[in-house]
């Protein structure tokens, strides 16, 4: 096992490019892609108004709805900001009209239902002000009789997890910066992985077979230098994000290298299974890098959690190791997951690791017999 493992080491010490651009891709694209360490900043929606309402009116409506700290609302003329819609600068726009609005849009993307029930809420609360004023008189008084009403309400609401601590709010950022992490790794254990059908089909595998060296000791070689360079590189990653970006990957760091360590060991066995499926070298550089983009689709890890829920795409996610994965690391990360919540995801990249593995190697050797 130590001479293979050690010819690895060798051969990726003298061209070590393929790790150094998946790492530095795994830093880059999350940042480049984004902002994905910026998800406290607010997002810029451009407005404009309807030509016939007044400039006063206008004032008015910006500082009802930039009353948030999620979005910040900037007057814009109307068509620049149909231009940046149309060119893709801007999600969307807002045209203020005296008593309603228009989103103006060029997709159905994922933010568009919230600003649009924050729009609405504003529009209705503004709206019904002004239908009470104009029914009781003195708009002035009454405003500041429900201003002094809502902020010392009759009644509070308050929101907490179950152990009474502040919910915490689902960082789309850090999902998509692991997410792709995760991601990148797939390539390096797979074009590791595949020097083993290689060295099969140039006939080095049997020659080394006839040395003191076992069949089991190849095997374990090459898996573990794969998996040990996939934990690496992970890792790697996770300290770049933590010293550069500040993201909490160092609260439990006990469990995220378990999670980190057994993700890597069933990307290994899925990655000897593709081996052992696709029998040359060139048929698995032709079919792997084409399948494994999908995975991260299939799993969900661009969109927001709950977004996919076809049954059969849920249960197609369940037989890559990334979605149980990810679910497992951002439940330590967001919200402090115990043992026992990670049992489950646990269990499920064991059960995925011995299966593939156990594949794997026997659709190997069967086809070498």
């Amino acid at each position: 096992m130590n001479p293979i493992f050690l010819a690895q080491w060798m051969k990726e010490k003298r061209s070590p490019i393929i790790i150094i651009v998946f790492m530095s891709l795994s830093i880059l694209v999350p940042v480049l892609l984004g902002s994905a360490f910026s998800s406290d900043s607010a997002m810029t929606i451009d407005v404009f108004s309807d030509v016939e309402l007044s400039a006063e009116g206008t004032e008015e409506w910006l500082d009802q709805l930039n009353q948030t700290e999620a979005y910040v609302f900037e007057l814009l003329d109307e068509q620049e900001a149909r231009n940046k819609v149309s060119n893709g600068q801007r999600e969307l726009a807002i045209q203020l009209f005296s008593d309603d609005y228009r989103i103006v849009a060029s997709v159905d993307h994922t933010n568009l239902q919230a600003i649009e029930q924050y729009v609405n809420k504003v529009f209705m609360n503004e709206l019904q002000l002004r239908y009470l004023t104009n029914e009781l008189g003195h708009p002035d008084s009454i405003r500041d009789d429900i201003r002094e009403g809502m902020e010392d309400a009759p009644i509070e609401l308050q929101t907490s997890s179950i152990d009474g601590t502040a919910l915490e709010s689902y960082d789309m950022g850090q999902q998509l910066a692991i997410g792709f992490t995760l991601f990148m790794v797939m390539f390096t254990i797979g074009f590791k992985i595949n020097a083993i059908a290689d060295e099969k089909t140039s006939g080095l595998w049997n020659r080394v077979i006839l040395s003191p060296l076992g069949k089991t000791k190849m095997y374990a070689g090459h898996l573990s230098y794969s998996t040990i360079l996939g934990v690496v590189q992970i890792v790697t990653v996770f300290l770049c994000f933590l010293f550069l970006f500040d993201l909490n990957v160092a609260e439990s760091p006990l469990k995220l290298l378990t999670l980190v360590v057994l993700y890597t060991l069933s990307m290994v066995a899925l990655a000897m299974l593709f081996t052992s499926i696709l029998k040359t070298p060139e048929q698995f550089n032709m079919v792997f890098p084409s399948v494994i983009p999908v995975i991260p689709l299939i799993s969900g890890i661009y969109m927001p959690p709950g977004t996919i829920t076809n049954s059969f795409i849920l249960w197609i996610a369940e037989l890559f190791p990334l979605a149980h994965a990810m679910e497992a690391i951002m439940s330590v990360l967001l919200y402090d997951a115990s043992w026992n919540d990670l049992m489950s995801s646990i269990a499920k990249l064991l059960l995925l690791s011995t299966l593939y593995m156990g594949i794997g190697i026997n659709l190997m050797e069967r086809g070498k017999a």
